[in-house]
């Protein structure tokens, strides 16, 4: 997805993994939810 919009992920930047505390021991059901941040270019 990021070549064919011209987007690059940005070097050096942290990838960050954001989980809400009431998703702690739900990583394996259905109601689990995290988001990804990238960083891009």
């Amino acid at each position: 997805m990021f070549d064919k919009e011209s987007y690059k992920i940005k070097k050096g930047m942290p990838e960050i993994e954001k989980v809400k505390t009431i998703m702690f021991g739900k990583e394996e059901t259905d109601e689990y939810e995290m988001e990804i941040w990238i960083p891009i270019e």
